[in-house]
């Protein structure tokens, strides 16, 4: 019908931008340690998404930074003020990079303001040979080493590594020419592993754990002709399965679980687990059923059929009738009650 054509119209057009917002944070919490690791300068954010300007004490080394939301990657441009072609030499500048960077964050969206705004004072000595930039060298203020970056005419090339203040390592990968070649893996201050994200051609894989060692998250695209698909699952902060989906890949099942491994909720989904299809069930942690539910097997969220819903005890206690996404009709049931003898 033209009105459910409309409403799908509508639900695709939302379910893209949710969609790119999703896999943006995804994408964001994967690669958040290695986005900033070649910046030693002042941290200013002028919005998601947007321009970010960085900044430094010394204005022959101001360099200007786009940050790609798509796909998380740091392009750097050379300041308009080129160093003599012939100089040879160590430049020192002061400059300020975010608390957050070094510190023991699991999810950089979740920072408050003040957390957002809160600087690290960092000495920065960069290393030039006949005007090509060829080490970096940053240090606390405390005197020990924040990171060590190679460089050649190309750009970034070799060893980029990182620590916090207290000497363990933050991160660390390895570049030639400019482009990773290496796994980029991640530590807490306290010496636990944080995440491993690597990229083969169009492939990646991703792996993040939390503070006491237990996997969060983990994806892996598993399509060459398209990479933006991917198997996601989910943990809770103890290690048990939270959640299964392939995401971004048209429908798919996905499955929730509660945490003694029962199901929790079961259905398809077209790209994303918010844009649900078809038959959707849901239990009590005791895997008694909870819900039964319908949406249309090929418009999201678009509600038919009879919905019924149970008690603890397994009795239906309510029906709900939708027709064209709309609730037409509502029962509700009384508990049975068992006779005394």
């Amino acid at each position: 019908s033209s009105a459910a054509s409309d409403v799908y119209k509508r639900q695709r057009c939302t379910s893209n931008r949710t969609l790119n917002l999703l896999l943006m944070i995804k994408q964001i919490n994967c690669v958040q340690h290695f986005l900033y690791s070649l910046i030693f300068i002042l941290f200013v954010q002028e919005g998601l998404g947007q321009k970010v300007k960085f900044g430094a004490s010394d204005s022959t080394n101001i360099e200007f930074v786009t940050f790609d939301t798509n796909t998380c990657r740091v392009r750097i441009f050379s300041s308009p003020e080129k160093l003599d072609s012939l100089y040879s030499g160590t430049k020192e500048v002061i400059c300020y990079i975010p608390l957050f960077l070094v510190s023991d964050v699991e999810n950089v969206l979740k920072l408050s303001k003040e957390e957002e705004e809160a600087s690290v004072k960092i000495l920065a000595k960069i290393k030039y040979e006949k005007g090509v930039k060829v080490k970096a060298e940053g240090f606390y203020e405390s005197g020990e080493r924040y990171c060590e970056i190679f460089f050649n005419e190309h750009g970034v090339n070799g060893i980029v590594r990182r620590w916090f203040e207290n000497g363990q390592p933050l991160d660390f990968y390895v570049c030639e020419d400019d482009k990773v070649i290496s796994p980029m893996i991640s530590w807490y201050s306290n010496g636990v592993l944080q995440s491993f994200y690597e990229e083969v051609g169009r492939m990646r894989i991703k792996k993040m754990w939390n503070k006491n060692g237990f996997l969060m998250d983990e994806s892996q695209a598993f399509n060459v002709d398209n990479p933006d698909s991917f198997i996601y699952k989910s943990y809770y902060s103890t290690g048990e399965l939270k959640s299964e989906e392939i995401a971004n890949s048209g429908i798919q099942p996905f499955k929730f679980y509660w945490k003694n491994g029962n199901l929790s909720q079961k259905g398809n989904i077209l790209n994303l687990p918010l844009l649900r299809l078809g038959k959707w069930e849901e239990w009590y942690e005791d895997g008694t059923l909870k819900q039964e539910i319908f949406y249309h097997d090929s418009i999201p969220n678009y509600a038919v059929g009879i919905w019924k819903y149970y008690s603890e005890k397994g009795e239906l206690i309510k029906e709900e009738v939708y027709e064209k996404n709309e609730l037409i009709d509502t029962k509700e049931y009384l508990p049975l009650k068992m006779k005394k003898d």
